[in-house]
């Protein structure tokens, strides 16, 4: 308590001259440092820093300090260090602490030890469980997670940090769905997501397969936020997967159940893109059945539309190439 009020006075205290403003930084600097260690080094002293007067003084020191790189990463790793226990996760959400991780993100890019430290924190707080993730913004962490990666391409850390925060960020965000149902917005985040890191074969396949689970619970999020588009992007990128084609017509299906959206399903392009992955993967039974269940419904109002797309030799192959009755039928 005694570091804490002193430290916090340090904060508070106007940086009067250039020399004097560098010893309080180093001061600030090397105490965060030891706190930080302390706790890694005992977890009976991280019992003791669990405490709401800590985290408060990181958030002063981070609202002070906003651009001050060597002070905010020692803070950051203290932080990081204290939410590994379920109590600092609780204390640090119930302060708005995700709030404050994002603004530090955003105003300061350039940091890459920065970043990648942050993103680790906002990881963590993944596995705080359904109670308190029901309080976050989701849409504003993927962003976050995101911008790291963009601003910091190149930079194999930050990248191998990134894809876990998503993943851990994609397995929270689909119990806590569950639990409370999808909120506005959500679903146009995953789609923005699977573009942006289309890339990256492990991500792209989570994230279509989460909205094609959604699709299946929430199909009016889902065909509202752009989750159809999404699909047939999906099953037309350079780097798709007969997975990334499996949940992609399992999403178009569960739309196409509402024959009220049938229409606009076949005017983006998901009767293409269907016969394209039988094309891709005439011998896989998920994709076959999902896409043979799709066109069924699609092709219902129309059915003159499968030669406009050359779908015959697509199915015909399906035919001969599938060796499951249940697909047969299908075709049939």
């Amino acid at each position: 308590n005694t570091s804490c009020r002193s430290l916090s006075g340090s904060a508070a205290t106007t940086l009067n001259t250039p020399r004097r403003a560098e010893i309080r930084v180093e001061i600030i600097t090397a105490a965060l440092r030891i706190f930080t260690s302390l706790c890694q080094d005992n977890p009976q002293v991280q019992m003791m820093f669990l405490d709401e007067a800590i985290f408060a003084l990181c958030f002063q020191i981070f609202s002070v300090f906003a651009y001050i790189t060597e002070i905010l990463v020692e803070a950051i790793r203290l932080v990081s260090t204290l939410t590994t226990d379920y109590r600092g996760k609780v204390l640090f959400t119930k302060q708005n602490g995700i709030d404050v991780i994002l603004k530090v993100m955003s105003s300061n890019t350039g940091s890459v030890s920065l970043q990648q430290d942050c993103c680790r924190v906002l990881t963590q707080l993944t596995t705080a469980g359904n109670e308190i993730h029901d309080h976050f913004d989701w849409c504003a962490i993927l962003a976050a997670l995101a911008e790291a990666k963009k601003t910091h391409p190149m930079n194999p850390t930050i990248g191998s940090v990134v894809i876990q925060g998503v993943l851990s960020v994609l397995a929270a965000y689909r119990g806590c769905a569950e639990q409370r149902g999808v909120r506005t917005g959500e679903v146009r985040t995953m789609c923005e997501a699977m573009l942006f890191f289309q890339c990256n074969v492990t991500l792209y396949g989570q994230l279509s397969m989460l909205l094609g689970e959604l699709a299946t619970t929430h199909s009016n999020f889902v065909f509202k936020e752009g989750g159809a588009q999404a699909a047939v992007d999906a099953m037309s990128a350079d780097s798709v997967t007969e997975f990334v084609f499996t949940c992609s017509s399992k999403l178009i299906w569960e739309l196409a159940k509402d024959e009220n959206r049938v229409s606009s399903l076949i005017s983006i392009g998901c009767v293409t893109s269907l016969f394209s992955a039988l094309r891709y993967y005439p011998a896989s039974f998920d994709v076959a059945d999902n896409c043979l269940s799709a066109l069924a419904l699609l092709l219902a109002p129309d059915p003159t539309i499968i030669s406009e797309n050359s779908g015959f030799p697509a199915i015909l192959e399906v035919l001969r190439r599938s060796t499951h009755k249940s697909v047969h039928s299908k075709v049939m």
